[in-house]
């Protein structure tokens, strides 16, 4: 019988998804080339906007998104898996954007699927213990002394 405790941390198709759109989310709202991101308004022409308490406070606030979500995948898949997955998902967009021509909307297509590509990566490395407890039965353990 299953606990409510247990069950929080078993892998579930919509636990990933969840984990995933945050993933896109933080990646889109970092940079997208719609120009729609904290990229762009924090790289606008206007210096003195008003808003630059707002903007210190959304880029902390991605920032420890991104350190939370790295810290969690690199726990879980290991320094190794961490980097692996990273240059897995940076090869498949190069690969995909090499086959594009600069300018068409197939290279806009590209961008995307980079950062989908990146997202994915940071939803696998957070979802990854529970997906192999899942798999083959075995829990990640963390040991305090």
């Amino acid at each position: 019988m299953k606990t409510a405790s247990s069950r929080h941390l078993e892998f579930t198709f919509s636990g990933f998804l969840s984990r995933w759109g945050v993933s896109l989310f933080i990646v889109f709202a970092s940079y997208n080339p719609a120009g729609y991101s904290y990229y762009h308004w924090v790289a606008r022409t206007e210096m003195v906007d008003g808003y630059l308490s707002l903007k210190i406070a959304a880029g902390v606030l991605l920032a420890t998104s991104y350190l939370v979500m790295a810290r969690i995948s690199r726990s879980a898949v290991g320094t190794i898996g961490f980097i692996t997955a990273l240059v897995a998902a940076a090869l498949f967009s190069y690969g995909v954007i090499s086959l594009t021509s600069p300018g068409t909307r197939w290279a806009e297509v590209a961008r995307y699927m980079h950062l989908v590509s990146l997202a994915t990566a940071l939803a696998v490395g957070v979802s990854w213990a529970q997906m192999k407890h899942r798999l083959i039965g075995q829990r990640t353990a963390r040991t305090v002394t």
